[in-house]
């Protein structure tokens, strides 16, 4: 129960100083509205950061980074990645049932992700089953099911990570990825 009671006390903690920063920077952008100092934070409220530093240490310390990042007008919201060059497909036969298929390998860029897509001319109640290994694939417990021309989006490293299986051989997947040259 001690151990319990230690992480209770710094959740409750982490969580007054989680509102605490949603405080600093309404009132924030409250005075800025009001003709004051944009992003000026209140002494009070710094002074409130400061006499719970003692219990919480890191953490008022990344809650001031924080909010001196957004006095300064930065964001932590990452937009999207730069355009690509290319678009680079694959298309993985499954010729037999229940039998897992691993992608060929392409690998994406950061931020972008993989496109899994059925075959829109696959069998009607066909099923491609999608997972991370040959294991996961092949279990409908335990994959990620597309039927005829549906997407799964993946956002994952490389596609040679993706494994697929089928219900009805000869069912058609798509990998397609957007890539720089």
């Amino acid at each position: 129960m001690a151990e319990n009671s230690g992480a209770i006390k710094l959740a409750a903690i982490g969580s007054s100083a989680t509102a605490i920063a949603a405080i600093a920077i309404a009132l924030s952008q409250k005075e800025a509205k009001a003709g004051t100092q944009p992003g000026q934070i209140p002494p009070e409220v710094m002074q409130y950061l400061a006499a719970i530093s003692g219990a919480t240490g890191q953490t008022v310390v990344e809650l001031i980074a924080i909010l001196e990042t957004l006095k300064k007008g930065g964001s932590f919201i990452q937009g999207y990645p730069e355009n690509a060059d290319v678009i680079r497909s694959v298309t993985v036969n499954c010729a037999a049932v229940a039998t897992p298929y691993q992608c060929p390998e392409l690998i994406a860029p950061e931020g972008f992700r993989f496109a899994v897509k059925s075959w829109p001319n696959n069998a009607v109640g066909s099923l491609i089953y999608v997972g991370s290994t040959a294991a996961e694939c092949s279990n409908p417990n335990s994959c990620w099911p597309l039927i005829p021309n549906d997407v799964y989006i993946a956002g994952i490293k490389n596609s040679k990570d993706i494994w697929v299986s089928t219900t009805v051989p000869g069912s058609r997947v798509v990998i397609s990825i957007e890539q720089r040259r």
